[in-house]
Formats: structure tokens, sequence, C-alpha cells
């Protein structure tokens, strides 16, 4: 075998190695490392069984050491050669290593790979040990209650049984953030625990062996390892002046309450059970609303002086080094909020230091966003009635709003913030932020799948707009951003993009120009989503995106790939359906090249993409009949012009009897993957809802019947997979559907069908119970 051979398969193996502890975690350079051996004895075997100079060897041994011996003296031939040079006599050739030479081979190869995981180590994430958490602030009974011995009341928390409270919610909260990786033991490393188990055992050499795992632990790479202490300080008592009541239900009774209260635990508990409770004020008055407190050990039933005033000073160590990684302290009202900000900042920490993180999972330096994000995922109340759940929501969206003003904020916070103002109808509010984030994370899918479907709802022709004002400002910023990223060609509204309804004062409405510019960027998102979820695609940014290695594994499974594409394939379909309709008054308005007010010229992109896109249409139009039995409505609208717009007469339902109806009508299958591409079947949930919304316009229009959109949100409250927690939430709140449901319209099978699912989903609270002996023979 040739030198430059032997040297180029050693260049490769080293690349390889080299590739994977850069772009990879320890475990898989372990896994390629150990492939790369066995095929390397493999090979070395095989290699000196084959003859040469007429030795055949009698055995796999042999014949290893044979292969060996070739493989070396022919990796060493360019270096012996250059010695022979140098010195005088006629060149010889390379000799074997020897037993010396192997030994020193080994030490530099395991030297090179000890190197590789070193340096994979440095980019991975660093290991969280809570170990010391618990420990370093001792309990000094009588400090900080002064005002509350004076009252007589019962003791407040000394600061080192809150130091111990806090640390038990820390490590809940860390396991919630997925940043806590526990050692074998706690408070040691792997090799410490493998070591003071070999000398626990009592066996004979366990010393020694436990001295061998130290030193050996000593010599190889350790991951990094961040010790997290935290400090509580002494707390503040508040007196509670006097009494007086205010009674009511409701967010705007929730809101006046929490304007007049004056207990910290109080504004941040306001709806926690739905009771009437009285809370202090710091005025002559009280206020009793529909909550209950969150009362911290030590400060009585609620009627003493509330505890206030937390303050903790958290900080990361690297004991390896002996340094402080991180420190800061945190001020926040109670233990509850103070836990969550200390995990938010860990968490952030972490994440920043983590290469395998996406960038949208951290964002502010000091964490609040993700603390408050735990907070506002803590909300929950006992769930009575819609009210109930309301004004949960409107204390996660103080809470959140409170974070998302600034411009480095986490992604899955604005995205979390956006989905609660949908579920308030803020529409608007919810575009804004979704548009936000995808100018400062473009390669977060979901977010911009959001921002695709908000903009859709918002071109809707019933939407309306009781500010005008506000609603231009907002557009304004987000036809700025789209335009930045190349999805519109106008940057900002037009003087008559927003005008009253024809003939009225009331509320206003877009032009069916800017209709159109926002579905077309909805169109053009949507498009690059679909091809991401392309399977070779997926395979290409699981390999390539460390930071986005964990969002694109789960897509591997053909289910959860399916769900999410066929989806989007409806969603396409959605948007085309209404830029169809929307063509219908936009074909008499003439459209000069250019406008005033930030009008430009079409790219030539926006144009050339009008004529592609046959093939997902029929995807998506397989998927639908799949659904509700039928596209025909759907294929109609899409196939018909301006010149001749499709009858406007309802599809009929089946026929009673139970026959199908036309030859061409497909009965809706049950919730199954598609194995095969032809298979008429979806377990898709967001493509069921993207179909109840693509029907409910068809239905307005006069193209479809109401039975379609049942079968469709049907499909969305059936499915076993369906994230949606409240259906009846996101169905009444969707501007898409949300027209079905007036008081003056005439589908009666969908507003029965919301009413029914919103007994299921807020049952009514029972008034009297029964007792066991009155209910004895009733049944």
């Amino acid at each position: 075998m040739t030198s430059w051979i032997v040297w180029a398969v050693a260049l490769a193996v080293a690349l390889l190695i080299g590739f994977t502890a850069t772009h990879f975690s320890v475990r898989t350079l372990r896994y390629v490392t150990a492939v790369i051996v066995i095929a390397a004895l493999v090979a070395v075997t095989a290699y000196g069984q084959a003859p040469a100079g007429g030795r055949v060897p009698t055995d796999l041994q042999t014949a290893f050491g044979l292969g060996a011996d070739r493989l070396s003296a022919a990796f060493f031939r360019p270096l012996w050669a250059l010695w022979s040079w140098r010195t005088p006599g006629s060149p010889r050739p390379a000799p074997a290593p020897g037993r010396l030479g192997w030994v020193v081979i080994a030490v530099v190869l395991l030297l090179g790979y000890r190197q590789a995981e070193k340096w994979a180590l440095r980019r991975q994430a660093p290991q969280l040990d809570t170990g010391k958490l618990t420990e370093g602030q001792p309990s000094v009974p009588g400090d900080g209650l002064g005002a509350g011995r004076a009252a007589g009341d019962r003791p407040a928390p000394t600061a080192g049984q809150r130091h111990d409270w806090l640390a038990a919610e820390v490590r809940f909260r860390l396991a919630a953030m997925d940043v806590y990786a526990p050692p074998i033991l706690p408070g040691g490393t792997r090799s410490d625990g493998l070591a003071s188990i070999a000398e626990a055992s009592g066996l004979s050499g366990g010393g020694l062996a436990g001295a061998v795992i130290r030193f050996a632990g000593a010599l190889w790479p350790a991951p990094r390892r961040y010790e997290l202490r935290v400090w509580v300080e002494g707390s503040q008592v508040r007196p509670a002046p006097g009494t007086a009541r205010w009674t009511g239900r409701g967010a705007g009774g929730a809101r006046a309450a929490l304007a007049q209260a004056g207990s910290a635990l109080a504004r941040t508990a306001l709806v926690r059970t739905g009771r009437a409770v009285t809370v202090q004020a710091g005025t002559p008055q009280a206020v009793t609303v529909q909550a209950g407190t969150m009362r911290e050990p030590g400060d009585g039933n609620g009627d003493g002086p509330s505890v206030t005033g937390t303050r903790v000073t958290v900080e990361l160590d690297e004991p390896r080094y002996g340094r402080t990684v991180a420190s800061k302290t945190i001020a926040a009202e109670t233990i509850d909020e103070a836990a969550s900000m200390v995990a938010g900042y860990v968490a952030r920490q972490v994440f920043a230091r983590d290469p395998a993180s996406p960038s949208w999972c951290y964002g502010a330096s000091d964490g609040r966003d993700l603390g408050a994000l735990l907070l506002a995922r803590q909300e929950r109340v006992y769930v009575e009635s819609a009210d109930d759940v309301r004004a949960s929501r409107i204390r996660q969206i103080e809470l959140l709003w409170s974070v998302t003003g600034a411009d480095r904020c986490a992604g899955v916070v604005r995205y979390e913030l956006a989905s609660l103002e949908d579920l308030e109808r803020e529409s608007l509010i919810a575009l804004r932020l979704h548009a936000l984030n995808r100018e400062q994370y473009p390669r977060f899918l979901r977010g911009t799948y959001r921002l695709c479907m908000s903009l859709e709802m918002i071109a809707d022709p019933d939407y309306d707009f009781l500010n005008p004002a506000a609603a231009r400002v907002i557009l304004d910023d987000t036809l700025d951003i789209l335009y930045r990223a190349g999805r519109t060609p106008v940057d900002r509204c037009a003087d008559d993009d927003i005008h009253p309804r024809s003939g009225q004062t009331g509320p206003s409405v877009l032009s069916h120009r800017l209709r159109e510019t926002l579905l077309d960027a909805a169109r053009a998102d949507l498009l690059v989503i679909r091809r991401r979820l392309w399977l070779p695609v997926v395979a290409w940014n699981t390999f390539w995106r460390r930071d986005e290695r964990a969002v694109w594994q789960p897509h591997w499974r053909l289910s959860t790939r399916q769900a999410f594409r066929d989806g989007v394939c409806v969603a396409e379909l959605l948007v085309a359906v209404k830029q169809r309709l929307n063509q219908r008054q936009l074909a008499d308005l003439d459209r000069p090249p250019g406008r005033p007010g930030g009008r430009r010229r079409l790219p030539a992109a926006f144009g050339a993409e009008r004529g592609r896109g046959r093939l997902w249409r029929r995807k998506g139009l397989q998927i639908v009949a799949a659904i509700v039995g039928d596209a025909s409505a759907v294929r109609a609208v899409l196939t018909a012009t301006a010149a001749s717009p499709p009858a406007t007469q309802p599809a009929q339902g089946r026929p009673p009897g139970g026959r199908d109806r036309g030859a061409g009508w497909v009965p809706p299958t049950r919730d199954r993957v598609r194995w095969l591409p032809w298979q008429a079947r979806t377990a898709s949930w967001q493509a069921a809802y993207n179909t109840a919304c693509l029907y409910a316009i068809l239905v307005r229009q006069g193209l479809a019947d109401e039975d379609q959109v049942v079968a469709s949100l049907r499909r969305v409250v059936l499915n076993r997979d369906s994230g949606v927690e409240r259906p009846h939430d996101w169905i009444s709140n969707d501007p898409d559907v949300a027209p079905l449901l007036r008081d003056d319209s005439p589908y009666r099978k969908v507003k029965a069908f919301l009413e029914a699912q919103e007994r299921r989903d807020y049952p009514l609270r029972q008034v009297r119970r029964i007792a066991p002996d009155e209910a004895r023979g009733r049944y």
C-alpha cells in the first residue's frame, strides 16, 4: 500500500473526529470513535491476512500484528526517507515500530482523543450542581420581625427559613427549565461517585481502585460544572391598617381590585382560587375580590401584616477554576416570584453557554423574561366558569407584558403572549408580536407559522378595526418588518388602506389592496415552512444546525412531521381561497405599478410565484377531502375567475337514508397517519382546524354547508394529539369562525356545537350536594 493512501485515510479520520467534536456532543463523539476503531480493527486484520512476501498468518492476532506493521511502515516511509536522506549511506526501508514504538503510538492517539473530548466538552452545556443550594445561610431568630411582634401576631419566617423555602422552589423550577443535570451522587462528579462506591464496597483493593479512578478522573477532561448558591436577605413586614369591602367578578373588578390592593402577596396571586377573600390595602379601605391569597409560612390567616420585599443574591461558581461565572441580586415581592426569577436567570446563563440551545430560548440578560414565563404558567385557577379562566389569562398577560416591552426578549415568551392575546381577540397585538419574532428569530418555525395565520386573520373582510389610528401604527410596523424580509412590496400603509365600511361611520376595514399584500406575505412564508418540513431538509438541518437539533429531531417521526405539514398545506389553501375571493373586488380597481405612501413596484419574484403550486394544491385538497368528505367547493373557488365566479349555492348535506351524495363524494375518514402518498387520510388536528376556518369562510360566502365546519371542528376536539387545552376558547375567538356565532347569524348547527363544547370545557358548578342517605335508591 502506498504511503499517500495511508496518509489520506489518517487525515480523513482526524477531520471526521474533529468535525464531530466541534458540532456534536461527547456521546456522539464516542459513538463515532467506537465505529472508527472497529472499522480500523477489521481493515487492519483483513490487510494483514493478504499474502506479503510469501508469509500467510495462521491466526487473526498474527494477521492484525502483521497488518499493523505494514501500515505503520507505509505511514512512516516519507519521514524515514527524509531521515535517511540526511544520514550518509544507502536508504533503508522503514522498520516496524516494535513494542516500545507501539506504546508511544497508543499514548499519542489517546492524548489526541483526549483533546477531542476536551474540545467537545467546552462546546457543551455546563452541568448545574445544586448540592450547595441549601447551604450557607444560618437561621437567626428575630430578624426583620419588629412590626410583626409589636402587633402580637404570629412571627414571620426568618431569613434562613425563607432560604430553605426558596431553595426547594428553585430546584423545582430549574427542573421545569430543563437545565438541571444532577451528577451520579449529590454534590459530586461521576468519577468521584464511582471512586466513593469503590472505596465503600469493603472489598480488597477497593481503596486502590478508588485511587486509580480519582487519578484517571483528574487526568481525563470533565464537563463544565457550575455550582448554584443563593442568599436571601431578611424580609420586611408591612402592617395592615383598616378594613372596608368591595365585591365583584370579572376582569374589570379584578383590575380595580389589583389597583387598590396594597398587599404584595395579593397583587401576585389575585386570581388563584376563585374564592372571595379580603385583601388588606394601604388606605383605610380594604378590598374583597374573587381570589385567594398565597400565604407564606408565618403570615397568619391573612389578617395580620404582609411579608414583602424579598431580595435574593444568585451566584454561579465554577469550582474547577475557583471563579464566579455570574452573579446578580434579584428583588421580588414574594418567595414564589423570587424563585421563578432565580430559575430564569440561571436558565439564561446556561442556555447562553450552550451551543445546542436555539437563540429564541433566551433573550434578556437577567433572565426576567424566562422567569415571568414560569410565573405566567403557574397562573391556574379552579375552573367554575369562563370568567375564572379569563381572569387568570388577564393576569398571565400582565405578567408577560412587563417583560416583552424590550427588544431583547426570548421568542418563546413573545409566542406565549401572542397566543394569550389571540384568546382575548387582540389579533393585531398578536400580529405585531409574531412580526417581532419573525425579524429577530427568522428560523423560529412555529412563530413564523403563527405570523402567517395572523396575517390571514387580519385580512378577513369581516375583521373590524375599532381604533384605526392604533391599527395603522401596528400595521406600519408589521409591513416594515415584512418589507425588510422581502415578503411585501410596501413598507407602510397608504392613506386609504384603513377606511370605514361603505356607507357607514362605525368600524373600519382594510382595503382590498392591503389584504392582497398581507395574503401574499403569508403565502410566501407558508411556502418556506412547507419546504423546510421535507424529510431531506429536516435531515440536513438536524445534521448541520446544532442549535436546532433538538427542534428537528421530533420531525423525524412521520406522524409529527406529517401533522405539521398537512396543517401548512391546508393553511396555504386557506390563504389561496381568501386571495381568490379578494380578487373579485380587486379586479375592478386600477392597479398602477407605483403608489404614494410607501407603495413600490412589485418585484418579479412575487408575480412569478403565482403560477406555481398545483401539486401542493392537490395535496391540500386531498387532505381537506379526508377531513370533511368533499373538497369540491374549495376546488371550485380556486379554479374560478373574476369573470366566472363559483355558484353561490350551499352544498347539500347527506340525504336521508344514509346514501352518499354524488359519485365523487368520499366519506370522511378517521384520524390515521398517511403511510403512502396517495392515501386519502390524515391525523393532523392542525389541518382539521384550518379546514374548519376554510369552510367557515365559504359558508359566509354561500359556497358550502355548515355541516362541513362542524365535521372539521369535531376532528379537532376528538383528536388525541390535539394541543388545544380548551377548544371552545380558541374556536369562539377565532376571527374566521366568530362571524358564524353572532346573534343574528343563521348558522344554528355551529352555534349548537360550540354551546355543547362550552359545557364540556366549563362544567356547571353543582349547587346542591346530595347526602349519601338521600342518594340511596335513586337509581
